[in-house]
This record gives structure tokens, C-alpha cells and sequence, in this order.
């Protein structure tokens, strides 16, 4: 679980940085929306030029909203079954009498299993609000 939970981590992250750069891509793509509507010799290859950049942008957004979308539902698969059975199994090389012994790995491994939750959460709760952010730099 701990790996999967840091590649998790890893790509939440990805796709965080990359909803940044969409944004202050989009606040730069407004202007060349703006010029591609005003007409003129000049100006019409320029909004050639533009309309495809302004596609291009749309493209990549749809596909970085469809990846979010995919990890964020992603996320209710995760099984933390398995991470705290294999924390079961571990020795205790401690001098604890057994029953303590058993009492103090339920415990941890219910510690454990509330952390990988917890963590797990946070990240659906970062993945929604890049999801809504996202909603937010499509063009009309």
C-alpha cells in the first residue's frame, strides 16, 4: 500500500501543477481569443494560428479532466485490507507477553489503516477541487 499511496500522491501532484499551467495558459490564450475575433489582413492568419492554439488547449484540457476523473474514481478501489493483514503477519521481536503482543498489532494496524484512509481522502478531496477548477478554464 505505501507505494501505491506514493505514486498516488505523485500523480495527484502531476496533475495539480499541470492545472496550474492550464490556468495561467488560459489567461494568456484569452488575448489571442480576443485578437482572433477582430478582422484584417493581418489578422487572419494570426487567428488561424490562434484557433488551433485555442483547440490544442481545449484538447489537452478534456484529457487531463478525463485523467482526473478516472483517478479520482480510481481511488474507492483501493483496498487497505491487504496492508494491514500483511501487518498482522509481522514478527514482534519484543518481550511482550502474547496477548499484549496481539493487542498492540491491532492496534497499530488500526492506525495504520485510519492514516492510508485519511490519506487516501485527502486526495480525492485535492483531485475534486482540481476537477472544479478545471470546469473553470474552458472557453464557451
Amino acid at each position: 500500500m505505501g507505494l501505491i499511496l506514493e505514486d498516488l500522491v505523485n500523480v495527484s501532484e502531476m496533475v495539480s501543477f499541470l492545472t496550474i499551467i492550464l490556468g495561467f495558459c488560459r489567461r494568456i490564450l484569452e488575448t489571442c481569443k480576443v485578437a482572433a475575433r477582430k478582422k484584417g489582413k493581418k489578422r487572419k492568419e494570426t487567428s488561424l494560428q490562434s484557433s488551433v492554439v485555442l483547440l490544442n488547449y481545449g484538447t489537452l484540457l478534456e484529457e487531463l479532466h478525463g485523467l482526473t476523473i478516472e483517478l479520482y474514481d480510481s481511488l474507492a478501489c483501493i483496498r487497505f485490507e491487504t496492508t494491514v493483514s500483511q501487518l498482522r503477519t509481522m514478527e514482534c521481536s519484543c518481550s511482550f507477553p502474547l496477548q499484549e503482543s496481539d493487542a498492540m498489532m491491532i492496534a497499530v494496524s488500526t492506525k495504520v489503516e485510519k492514516s492510508y484512509r485519511q490519506s487516501v481522502s485527502s486526495i480525492g478531496d485535492l483531485l475534486k477541487h482540481k476537477l472544479k477548477y478545471m470546469a473553470s478554464l474552458r472557453f464557451c
